[in-house]
């Protein structure tokens, strides 16, 4: 049985924030739109649609893919707060060969989950332009792109206040943050924000 290793741990790190933040999961229908190539731009979003969550699990250890037109997409909505969940795990194998059905690679999800980090927009924004981006132009895709990838350690260099990691953004670190479990890092521009996140949050949920 073949299977896309990428779109379960994708679904597994969505279905996990539903659960845990009680968010709603967007449908195709439902999804905002961008007509530039963009494709899907947000996942998940609260209950009352004010705040929008785009979420990227990470692949293996190389970290969540920020893509440009979906970026800059994104940042064309207004009325809703907007943030990236960037999520990790800590398989690195062969995936699909250790894990031949979507059930096992989901049970060992499970078991090996790492982080989970909620960015503001703004902030992925200024991340993406402090690195070189690579290009996506693979002929079996419908767009082509411009990317770049957050790893683990220089997202949570942001959350624990590493100068030279903000220096390299050239921005102040004027965020709020939060850790509502040991595993799950929230970061905002404002306590409310923080609040409206956490609202619904079940830390036994799953």
């Amino acid at each position: 049985m073949t299977y896309s290793v990428r779109t379960v741990i994708g679904t597994f790190f969505e279905d996990r924030a539903v659960k845990l933040f009680d968010f709603a999961k967007l449908d195709d229908d439902y999804r905002p739109k961008f007509n530039d190539g963009a494709g899907r731009l947000s996942d998940l979003m609260t209950r009352d649609g004010t705040y929008m969550f785009e979420s990227k699990a990470s692949f293996r250890s190389n970290g969540g893919v920020i893509r440009e037109k979906q970026l800059v997409g994104s940042l064309k909505n207004q009325g809703v707060e907007q943030f990236y969940i960037f999520s990790y795990h800590l398989l690195q194998e062969d995936l699909a060969t250790k894990y031949p059905t979507p059930d096992l690679l989901t049970l060992a999800l499970m078991e090996n989950i790492s982080s989970t980090y909620f960015v503001p927009i703004n902030l992925v924004k200024s991340f993406f332009d402090s690195k070189p981006a690579r290009k996506i132009d693979r002929p079996e895709l419908y767009f082509k792109d411009r990317f770049v990838q957050m790893r683990e350690n220089e997202i949570s260099a942001l959350f624990n206040g590493d100068k030279n990691a903000w220096l390299k953004l050239g921005i102040l670190n004027t965020y709020i943050t939060k850790t509502p479990k040991k595993d799950i890092f929230v970061m905002a521009e404002t306590q409310k924000s923080i609040d409206k996140i956490l609202k619904n949050f079940n830390p036994n949920a799953c």
